[in-house]
């Protein structure tokens, strides 16, 4: 957008007065599309023949939300992280609240474990195949490691 804006030729303080003014607005609830999950009545009904998908590193669900706001069923979530098995059962808890109703499986092995399996009990040709990592602990971006890296540069 700011790209945008430099382009029609905007003056900086017009630049920075948009980026404070979008900085300051409350998004609207009707617009949160995952608060939006724990309100039954707000929730979108999939037709039986929406598209499916699966979701590799599935995490809380945000992606699943957006799938299903798109109109897309998600039919299975793979996520696991062996080193925080406590967390992950909590975030298949709350997926499988979320999701349940649209007829997704969590999956809780890693992804590594589901291939080696062979995608047992897989659909063999969903629409859609998402995979994010979780790159939070490897990513420049995660707080620790920038702090890190910074304390390097300027040293």
């Amino acid at each position: 957008m700011i790209r945008t804006l430099q382009q029609l030729l905007a003056t900086r303080k017009d630049i920075t007065a948009f980026i404070k003014k979008a900085k300051s607005k409350k998004p609207s609830p009707k617009l949160d599309v995952c608060k939006n999950f724990d309100n039954t009545k707000l929730k979108p009904v999939l037709p039986d023949n929406a598209p499916i998908a699966i979701v590799l590193f599935a995490g809380g669900g945000g992606i699943e939300a957006g799938m299903v706001e798109a109109g897309i069923r998600p039919v299975i979530a793979v996520e696991h992280d062996p080193s925080k098995p406590e967390l992950s059962k909590a975030i298949a808890k709350t997926h499988h609240h979320n999701f349940s109703e649209y007829g997704c499986r969590i999956v809780q092995l890693t992804v590594q474990e589901v291939a080696q399996s062979g995608f047992l009990d897989f659909p063999r040709r969903p629409d859609y195949l998402h995979a994010s990592p979780v790159c939070a602990n490897v990513s420049l971006a995660h707080t620790a490691i920038r702090v890190r890296v910074l304390k390097r540069l300027t040293t």
